[in-house]
């Protein structure tokens, strides 16, 4: 069995000195892929809207049509998305319990 409390002095050589910082230059220079995404979301497009029609939109428009069109035609995977953007994804829980006992006969040609 595993000792659950190793010695750690070989580890003091390496540790941060009390009040040191772990990464004392900071984040490099740049912007985060979502700062990226959120500005190219704005950007204005020719897109297709839910009724098929060419106009000038922004990025996040055209996908919410894009979405809304594929919902109408059918998939599960938008229309979930679609709720779970209005509404939040359901987080209840359900647990069944079953008392009674089922039995089922087959009644029919045996393949044993």
């Amino acid at each position: 069995m595993a000792n659950p409390n190793p010695p750690t002095d070989h580890l003091k050589e390496t540790q941060w000195k009390e009040g040191q910082s772990g990464n004392p230059a900071g984040k490099p220079p740049g912007k985060h892929r979502s700062t990226i995404l959120r500005e190219l979301m704005d950007l204005v497009i020719s897109g297709e809207d839910m009724h098929g029609l060419i106009k000038e939109m922004p990025v996040e428009a055209a996908l919410m049509h894009s979405l809304i069109r594929e919902g109408l035609e059918g998939d599960i995977q938008a229309i979930k998305e679609i709720q779970d953007s209005l509404y939040g994804k359901n987080t209840d829980k359900q647990e069944i319990k079953q008392d009674t006992k089922i039995e089922f006969s087959w009644k029919g040609k045996s393949d044993v």
